[in-house]
């Protein structure tokens, strides 16, 4: 079903779309012109909620996954309350998103680098790769330096057998040909 504006769709399920063909689904809780909040995941007690900040521009599509029963009159619209939102546990997760969002960025790292780096955090996720200056770390197990390739002076155990030394090589053989066939533009 489609909607004509968001202010049908606040605290319904959507499943939203972005320009980079990634979906989100969850409620939306509240927008403005160029920010959507999108409530993605609760309890059933609703006590923890996680909200993501979704600039309007990168929406590409916007689904309703229910139905719009509501009926709206003008500018007024019924519509069931909103949840209180714990100030105190949503700093303390914006305070950890910040150290991860630290944690995986590197403004001296080159267009290649962050490429691999963002293939890495695809396999391992964001709590399995991390920079460290301008090396990369995965699974505290694994350093790569520049030139961050599969040679022996890029690619370093930290400990005697890492488990993940073998899958890691395998991956990074895969991103660079992925990265190199990009270059050519095939």
């Amino acid at each position: 079903m489609l909607a004509h504006s968001l202010s049908q769709v606040i605290n319904l399920k959507v499943k939203i779309t972005t320009n980079l063909d990634a979906t989100i689904t969850g409620f939306i809780y509240t927008y403005a012109d160029d920010i959507l909040v999108l409530r993605t995941s609760a309890n059933k007690d609703r006590t923890e909620d996680n909200y993501r900040f979704i600039n309007t521009q990168f929406i590409k599509l916007l689904q309703v996954l229910g139905s719009l029963n509501r009926q709206t009159t003008g500018n007024q619209m019924t519509s069931s309350g909103f949840a209180k939102v714990n100030v105190d546990q949503f700093q303390k997760k914006l305070n950890e998103a910040i150290i991860v969002y630290g944690n995986s960025t590197n403004p001296k790292a080159t267009t290649n680098a962050h490429l691999l780096f963002e293939k890495l955090v695809e396999k391992w996720g964001v709590d399995g790769v991390r920079w460290q200056e301008n090396d990369i770390v995965i699974k505290n197990e694994i350093r790569l330096t520049k030139p961050y390739t599969l040679g022996k002076n890029s690619l370093h155990k930290l400990k005697r057998n890492p488990i993940h030394y073998d899958e890691v090589r395998k991956h990074l053989r895969e991103v660079w040909l992925e990265i190199d066939i990009q270059k050519r533009g095939g």
